[in-house]
């Protein structure tokens, strides 16, 4: 599974549901070669550590099912939440499939202004031994103290900008242009390290991993920067191709068109 190398228009509520619908799940729909180092095994491995038949886990954001599928047989229970239904069903569906029935699928948004002021995880209070989140959201965070058992461990890869906007951004229409990095590059560790210190948490260990990604050609150059998007929101391919060929061709190298997939990886252990 990739992240976006680049910088997205808006992750909203809206855009993931829209999204929901231009394709079956939450996947990224070019073609590309990711250097090892990306921080997916890596948050596999760390989540595999910590799992056991006698713990209960919760995952935020689980989008289609695909770590459910893969780490519910190694817990004795697994309560998975996203905000997208259309994603809930098809992860309902994913574990069907496998036989899977410790899974409890809820279509849920965490956020504090979705719950009367206040961020509300769906999960009873002391029930959950590990809490993991691939890309998901943060606002759980806030509610740990309330739903987690004492020494739960909290894991979570988070997506990172690329440090520098790419020189080719500034020459793509204006229709396919990414936003620029944020000018603080640790801004997202802060925010996550802000909303920990407000429960009196800290990280117990992380990493950062930043390793290239080549995209394959022109058309996948297209579907990066279209990801997410309606068709009448983008310019067209036939309008876009003349542009994005020669940008491709100019900047890519023998493996493709090079670009940065940045992930922070972290693990919190609830110490009450």
């Amino acid at each position: 599974m990739r992240n976006l190398a680049t910088k997205v228009r808006g992750h909203t509520t809206a855009w993931y549901e829209r999204l929901a619908t231009l394709q079956e799940g939450y996947y990224y729909p070019w073609e590309s070669t990711i250097a090892d180092g990306g921080g997916e095994a890596a948050y596999g491995e760390l989540v595999r550590q910590h799992l056991s038949l006698e713990r209960d886990v919760l995952e935020a954001g689980c989008g289609h099912g695909v770590d459910v599928v893969a780490f519910a047989p190694l817990c004795r229970t697994l309560r998975a939440y996203d905000q997208v239904d259309r994603y809930i069903s098809l992860a309902r569906k994913a574990a069907a499939e496998q036989g899977i029935d410790n899974v409890t699928f809820l279509c849920r948004n965490s956020r504090a202004d979705r719950n009367g002021g206040q961020v509300t995880v769906p999960a009873l209070t002391a029930s959950i031994d590990v809490v993991i989140s691939r890309r998901g959201p943060t606002n759980w965070i806030e509610d740990v103290p309330r739903f987690c058992r004492p020494r739960a461990v909290l894991i979570q890869l988070n997506p990172l900008a690329p440090l520098d906007e790419y020189d080719w951004n500034r020459e793509l229409p204006e229709g396919l242009r990414q936003s620029p990095p944020d000018d603080d590059p640790g801004a997202l560790q802060h925010n996550i390290q802000t909303r920990l210190a407000k429960v009196d948490l800290a990280i117990h260990s992380c990493w950062t991993h930043d390793v290239p990604e080549w995209l394959h050609g022109p058309r996948d150059f297209y579907r990066l920067l279209t990801f997410g998007n309606a068709p009448e929101e983008v310019p067209s391919w036939p309008e876009s191709e003349p542009v994005l060929t020669e940008i491709f061709e100019r900047n890519a190298g023998e493996s493709g068109l090079e670009l940065r997939n940045r992930r922070f990886l972290w693990k919190v252990v609830f110490a009450q």
